[in-house]
This record gives structure tokens, sequence and C-alpha cells, in this order.
């Protein structure tokens, strides 16, 4: 699996280095390190989840609006649209949820050789979003679901 062309304007994306250094304060050292080669791995796998997220046709669609949006732009003299990067340290724009998620994936289910449902592992995005609704830091950061049905 790898990223489709126009994917980064539809997903926020920072590299493992980066989202290390967000998370848990520090640079990743894969060559001498397990956790952080885990974790690098966890980190790319979430991103390409986000990037497939959306269809074909949509992130289609988006290129081609953002090459009219820049074609405008520049005929009119101003940028269209918003830096896409780099984001301040400490943003993971909810990276570490996601890695969360990807862990619980991971987990054995309730038959042999089979891994949690998806119903079972998004149980660490309802959590997540309880979490911070009752926390200090509620007001300072994004929550990973809306807590309504649909998630």
């Amino acid at each position: 699996m790898q990223a489709r062309p126009g994917d980064h304007l539809c997903s926020s994306f920072q590299c493992p280095n980066c989202q290390s250094q967000n998370i848990r304060g520090r640079d990743l050292k894969t060559s001498t390190n397990i956790a952080d080669a885990c974790f690098e791995s966890l980190c790319i796998r979430a991103q390409l989840d986000s990037f497939w997220a959306r269809s074909k046709t949509t992130v289609k669609s988006h290129v081609s609006e953002a090459r009219f949006m820049s074609r405008y732009g520049a005929a009119l003299g101003f940028t269209p649209m918003p830096p896409l990067g780099p984001f301040r340290l400490g943003d993971h724009n909810g990276m570490l949820q996601a890695i969360l998620l990807e862990m619980r994936t991971m987990e054995p289910g309730r038959k042999d050789g089979e891994r949690v449902q998806w119903g079972t592992a998004r149980g660490t995005r309802t959590t997540t979003t309880v979490l911070w609704e009752n926390s200090p830091a509620s007001g300072s950061d994004i929550v990973f679901s809306s807590g309504s049905v649909r998630g």
C-alpha cells in the first residue's frame, strides 16, 4: 500500500520522526531501539490508513480543484491555499490516538488466529473521547471522535 497523488491534500502529514518528537518528545533511533522501529511502523501504517480513508475519486476531485485554485491565485497574485506544514512542535493531529487504535487492531480476537473486529477496536476512539471530555486539556486539543452514534 502506498499514498496516491493528492492524498496529502486530504489528510495532514508529518514524518514518523516528527511524530515521535510531538508524542514522545524525542527523535527516533530505529537502528538501535526496537520500540522506536515499532513506533515508526505504526506511524506509517496509521498515515496510510488516513490517506486511504478517502476514495480515489474524492482525492482526484480535490487535486483538480486545487489546481484550479492555484491557477486563479497565480493569475490574481495571491496564495489561495493555507500552508500544509510544518506543524508546531507538540501538535500530533490525532496520531497518538491513531497509533493506539492500530495497536488495538493487532490484539487477538475471539477465534484462534484472528484479530479483534473493527467494532471492538473502535472502542479506543470512544474511550479517548470520554477521557478528553473529562480532562483539563479538553479545550486545547482535538477530539478523536464526535461522540455521536456515527462516530
